[in-house]
């Protein structure tokens, strides 16, 4: 783990950037894997953003498709969550009918970001995420790292604290995330099979080996992210992170854009 992770616990104050400066974003995201971004969207754009949320919800004529058996949502459009629903485009799937998201998913600030951070030739937010999150659960998702790679892009449409699935993240502890994959990958070769939910996956003793520190003491690191609607949260997928409890009659709207290194079609 990172020097400031182990022997300090970063805080929300340290990951927190003001306006659309692209250099503390990639410091941030260096040395933590996570940037906060509050209110990075005005109230009108967040307005719009969610408006188009809930009509493209709106306009879902199917059902959406069901979790598969390891959990994981692989529908390419409607799917099913543990707690509530998602709508995902292509990119240029958001041109005609979301222009509001395509407009905010293709900001040059965004662009610059993944270009800085993850080199060209890059591909920004190649999948957009729309995610209603409406169903009680102890949490939206457990402690995770992604299969694959990517930046993220995280908005917030609802105003978000403790109860509606407060994003968490424990920053520095994107070097061992990327160990891990690039491990698991070599042993299976599989997406399905990739074990990425590193506090149910491995054992105490294998735990403490990758991280240095049993599983209870590295949670406490772990920086919920309570912050007003519009917000953005920039980090890449590498670290070790997850969506927090979703109390009964709350809500939580976000929208994510995946980005990777490389032109990917």
């Amino acid at each position: 783990m990172s020097a400031t992770t182990a022997s300090s616990r970063v805080t929300i104050d340290d990951l927190r950037v003001s306006g659309s400066e692209v250099d503390p974003v990639v410091r941030r995201l260096t040395e933590h894997g996570v940037a906060v971004l509050p209110g990075w969207l005005d109230p009108t754009r967040t307005a719009a953003l969610a408006a188009e949320f809930e009509a493209s919800f709106a306009a879902a004529q199917s059902e959406p498709d069901e979790l598969t058996d390891t959990g994981k949502d692989l529908s390419r459009h409607y799917g099913r969550t543990t707690t509530g629903t998602h709508l995902k485009y292509g990119n240029a799937e958001l041109r005609a009918g979301l222009p509001v998201a395509h407009d905010v998913f293709n900001d040059p600030f965004m662009r610059s970001v993944t270009d800085a951070y993850l080199g060209r030739p890059s591909t920004l937010n190649r999948h957009v995420i729309l995610t209603d999150d409406h169903l009680a659960g102890k949490e939206v998702i457990s402690y995770h790292f992604d299969e694959i790679r990517s930046l993220k892009f995280l908005i917030y449409l609802d105003d978000v604290d403790a109860g509606n699935g407060a994003f968490e993240i424990i920053p520095g502890t994107q070097h061992q995330g990327a160990q891990i994959r690039v491990s698991e990958w070599l042993r299976t070769g599989d997406f399905n099979a990739v074990h990425i939910r590193v506090f149910e996956d491995f054992s105490d003793d294998l735990f403490y080996t990758l991280f240095g520190h049993f599983k209870p003491f590295l949670a406490t690191h772990s920086v919920k992210v309570h912050a007003p609607a519009g917000s953005m949260i920039v980090f890449t997928t590498d670290t070790i992170h997850r969506a927090g409890r979703l109390d009964e009659g709350r809500r939580r709207r976000v929208a994510r854009g995946s980005s990777y290194s490389g032109l990917w079609p």
